[in-house]
């Protein structure tokens, strides 16, 4: 069964700093690199053009548009990482979600995209998927 990939999960493994990180950040850094070289050794994953968009604009506030466009070309080129479309829609039906969960929209749209494709498992640092007992979430 294939997973949703949330873009936190690509965030902890792109992202460095110089600050000295706590034991829990280390450990999601660490579990994120090692879902990145899962995905590297041809585990086939789906994510959104949204959580795309999200990766690309935090890398470029954080790290400079040089960092994040490497960061792109990997996301965009790499087989087994499949980028799902968002239709108005999916919009629909996410700020739906949203409303009633309370919960942010990208997430919302991942939820109503994982139901659109079949998939039951994310990977994602976010405990709120965790309130949906259909999901899955390493």
């Amino acid at each position: 069964m294939m997973f949703f990939i949330d873009s936190n999960i690509f965030l902890y493994a792109f992202l460095s700093t110089k600050r000295k990180l706590k034991d829990s950040e280390k450990q999601l850094k660490e579990t994120s690199r090692k879902i990145l070289k899962k995905i590297d050794s041809g585990e086939k994953v789906a994510t959104s053009v949204v959580h795309i968009s999200e990766i690309s604009n935090v890398l470029e506030s954080i790290a400079g548009k040089g960092d994040a466009q490497k960061a792109m070309t990997y996301l965009i080129l790499n087989e087994n990482i499949e980028i799902l479309e968002v239709n108005k829609s999916a919009l629909i039906m996410a700020s739906d979600i949203n409303k009633k969960h309370l919960i942010g929209l990208n997430d919302c749209i991942a939820i109503v995209l994982m139901q659109q494709n079949n998939i039951n498992k994310i990977y994602s640092a976010d405990r709120h998927f965790d309130s949906f007992d259909w999901i899955e979430r390493q």
